[in-house]
């Protein structure tokens, strides 16, 4: 089936088209939502949650774009709007706004030495909002100023959280991968 047809096939929601599309893009969309989601619950709430959106707007999808990107695109919305709902359960504090402190990071080492799912294990380390903060600007491409406005925060406490996770991250990549060091005293004794 191709990929056009599966986009036809669930627009007349078509069970086998939908099949298909949930088993092509099911990689992409887990990916996407283990980076926002860090209990097993939580992302299988948004996995369903995203796909019942992709699959209820597939009608509004624009061929100038690939699909993978709208998937994605849908993916990221609707976990940001699942966070809005909660949002209120939770407690926020407010940062003024800062100054946007430039920090030079290279997690280049680390990206070398570490699997992605112990990177998925850092992240999920982090605190909730500092998380999202830091995939939507790191990962996703959004600036300060979208993100202040997806997460209804300013953008200077947009940017004291991705400091905040940059730093975080650095000091956890660090304790790994000097707990992956080990030195070995070898003593000629006789």
């Amino acid at each position: 089936m191709t990929e056009k047809e599966i986009i036809a096939g669930c627009i007349k929601k078509e069970r086998r088209a939908q099949s298909a599309l949930y088993e092509l893009y099911y990689p992409l969309m887990s990916n996407i939502i283990s980076r926002y989601a860090s209990q097993q619950d939580d992302k299988s709430i948004l996995i369903n949650s995203g796909f019942y959106k992709v699959l209820t707007n597939i009608k509004q999808y624009d061929e100038q774009f690939t699909l993978s990107t709208w998937i994605r695109n849908v993916i990221i919305n609707n976990c940001i709007d699942e966070y809005r709902k909660v949002k209120n359960k939770e407690t926020n504090v407010l940062i003024e706004d800062l100054e946007e402190v430039p920090v030079q990071l290279d997690f280049n080492q680390g990206l070398k030495n570490l699997e992605e799912k112990e990177l998925l294990e850092i992240l999920n380390v982090l605190p909730s909002m500092s998380r999202k903060v830091f995939n939507l600007y790191a990962i996703d491409g959004y600036k300060h100023n979208e993100i202040a406005e997806l997460l209804a925060i300013s953008a200077g406490t947009s940017r004291w959280h991705l400091n905040f996770a940059r730093n975080k991250l650095k000091e956890l990549i660090e304790t790994r991968l000097a707990s992956r060091t080990q030195i070995i005293v070898i003593t000629n004794e006789e």
